[in-house]
């Protein structure tokens, strides 16, 4: 019997429906409460230091639509980010009450408006 390579059942296919969703916006929460935004999936990827998420250090991260993101230390001292399937509304308002806290806005935005109102300007 072969097995047959369904979109629901296939590694692949859910990558690539995901890789789409690298361009949101993301938040980040490390181990002392702090959430940070970022500009995107690739921005996190690339600012997050290898020795912190090796330890451990970031607790959450999802995008703005709630897609909880994998942070991956590797052996070669890189650090990856995936965008999961998983959809985690709970954890997103959670993050986003913190980061309006943070930036003095009214708990009650939703995550997208919190998260272009804290935004730090561009580098």
């Amino acid at each position: 019997m072969t097995a047959r390579c369904t979109p629901s059942s296939s590694p692949r296919y859910a990558l690539r429906a995901t890789e789409r969703l690298r361009g949101l916006g993301t938040f980040v929460r490390d181990g002392s409460g702090e959430v940070e935004t970022f500009r995107d999936v690739d921005q996190v990827q690339a600012r997050l230091e290898w020795p912190d998420v090796s330890d451990g250090e970031y607790t959450d991260a999802l995008t703005i639509d709630g897609h909880v993101l994998e942070l991956v230390a590797t052996p070669d001292e890189r650090v990856i980010v995936r965008v999961t399937e998983t959809v985690d509304t709970a954890r997103l308002r959670t993050l986003a009450q913190a980061a309006a806290g943070r930036a003095g806005l009214p708990a009650d935005l939703d995550p997208a408006s919190v998260w272009r109102a804290a935004l730090p300007p561009p580098r």
